[in-house]
């Protein structure tokens, strides 16, 4: 899959492509164990989910509140009756900071429990983004940073001490943006400094020029077309997998 986005070099819509594949590949070290289908195998036995007694109570009930609000938004009948996804373990799966434990309901391994390290995961999904975008860089040189780039080694443990930290999202997203205004992973610009997510900002931008080719929109979401027709007709067949 991170071939096939950089294969698409200089294509008006290979940036896009990038950020689609990244963001893909990357929840793929929080997600798996479920599969992203309506399927049994993605029953949780309810009460068996919990996080590990090494956090601080403030955020086990913080996490626990969060369990309920999710339940009491997307859960329901027609949900526990064929779990979608990672669906019946909630958010616990996408906390960086979190240890926690669960079992499966049906499949090969019902009866154990699995133990799942956040931080662990979530740093080896940290270094493999680091490579592929590493790679993009040696691709795209008009990307690169003229003053070079550090190595993961250097940054890594920078990366793991922000995983580790237990707050809620906007307090993790405060600490990465002022990790990385501080210059802890590159070479700093002021863009760097006044990095910002605005998620109204496309979708103003379509009516105003009528998601024309040259847009931000269009250009997206004809990135997210192609990878997602690549995933199914391509990618999943390779390995015997039809959907």
């Amino acid at each position: 899959m991170l071939l096939h986005a950089l294969d698409h070099r200089n294509r008006d819509h290979w940036p896009y492509l990038i950020g689609i594949a990244a963001h893909v590949y990357a929840d793929t070290f929080s997600h798996f164990g479920f599969i992203g289908i309506a399927h049994p195998w993605n029953r949780v036995k309810s009460k068996s989910i919990e996080a590990s007694d090494i956090h601080s109570p403030s955020i086990i009930q913080y996490i626990k509140r969060k369990f309920e609000d999710f339940k009491t938004r997307f859960a329901g009948d027609f949900a526990e009756m064929i779990p979608v996804g990672h669906g019946p373990v909630a958010t616990y799966p996408d906390r960086p900071y979190l240890k926690w434990r669960f079992q499966y309901e049906d499949g090969n391994h019902a009866e154990e429990v699995v133990d799942r390290d956040n931080v662990a995961h979530f740093l080896d999904g940290c270094h493999g983004l680091y490579d592929f975008f590493s790679e993009f860089s040696r691709v795209a040189p008009d990307f690169q940073d003229s003053r070079g780039s550090r190595a993961w080694e250097v940054i890594s443990h920078g990366v793991e001490n922000l995983l580790k930290r237990e707050a809620p999202r906007d307090e993790r997203i405060r600490a990465w943006k002022e990790a990385i205004s501080s210059g802890l992973f590159c070479h700093v610009s002021e863009t760097d400094r006044e990095i910002h997510y605005d998620p109204d900002l496309w979708r103003l931008q379509g009516p105003r020029d009528n998601i024309g080719k040259d847009s931000d929109s269009y250009r997206f979401f004809k990135a997210a077309w192609l990878h997602r027709n690549y995933v199914l007709h391509e990618l999943f067949p390779e390995i015997g997998l039809l959907l």
